[in-house]
């Protein structure tokens, strides 16, 4: 692959002007991405089978929304950042922590300490929740789903959702 990415180097090197070669960077660092999001992939696609994925959406007709309508049943653990969560909102649900997937193994415990609760763990794309899924296993916990297709999928088939200024509002009622 090196050799493919030198190739493309010169031959941009020769078509640009002295002027254009600053964009030259720009060019190359999707190509650095690609083989980074490749390994994470890779990564996710291997530990996808230890795991498993409950479907937002309905897959035949007249089967149930097996996450909405059970979601009640869960606890449901948002591993996105919270940049994430403050833009875009979070599941509308019964039971919901967040906790970004950096310090999801420190800090679980303190807000789900009973590892037989059952779990719905979603991101945003649902990749770092399979890997979020898999180390809430190896910590214990049971029951332990992660949500196929992440809040987008969830967003995407017009799920309840709750602005975040809505889910702290509600928080500081309760306290």
């Amino acid at each position: 692959m090196a050799s493919i990415i030198t190739l493309v180097t010169r031959n941009i090197l020769k078509s640009r002007s002295a002027a254009k070669i600053p964009l030259l960077a720009s060019h190359l660092l999707p190509l650095q991405y690609l083989r980074f999001a490749s390994r994470f992939s890779q990564l996710v696609d291997n530990v996808r089978p230890t795991i498993k994925e409950i479907k937002p959406v309905r897959l035949f007709h007249g089967e149930p929304y097996q996450a909405l309508e059970n979601q009640s049943e869960y606890t449901w653990v948002d591993v996105r950042e919270d940049r994430e969560w403050m833009e875009k909102g979070v599941v509308d649900c019964d039971r919901l922590v967040t906790i970004e997937r950096g310090i999801l193994e420190r800090e679980i415990e303190k807000s789900v300490p009973d590892a037989t609760t059952p779990l719905v763990v979603y991101c945003a794309g649902a990749m770092r929740s399979v890997l979020a899924a898999e180390s809430l296993q190896r910590l214990g916990y049971t029951n332990v789903y992660s949500l196929d297709g992440g809040f987008d999928s969830w967003k995407e088939n017009c799920h309840p959702i709750r602005s975040w200024e809505n889910l702290k509002k509600n928080s500081q009622k309760k306290n």
